[in-house]
């Protein structure tokens, strides 16, 4: 086998269009790994906020969600 000179990760609209994006199932995915759940936070409401937060940087208004393009890393430093 060959190795390849170079790997490429993209996701999000470039390479793979993402159908159907359901933002509760992704979160419930990811809590199946949680060490705890300090507030007994469901899916839909961790989402709920993230939608909140979203709105708040303007990333669903169609005139300044260009202007708002953050990565929140899940890590503490």
């Amino acid at each position: 086998m060959t190795k390849p000179e170079m790997i490429l990760f993209d996701y999000g609209q470039t390479l793979i269009d993402e159908q159907g994006f359901d933002g509760v199932r992704g979160t419930a995915a990811v809590m199946k790994y949680a060490v705890k759940n300090k507030y007994n936070k469901t899916p839909a409401e961790i989402q709920a906020f993230a939608d909140q937060l979203n709105r708040e940087i303007g990333r669903y208004d169609p005139g300044k969600r260009h202007l708002f393009q953050y990565e929140l890393p899940n890590y503490r430093g």
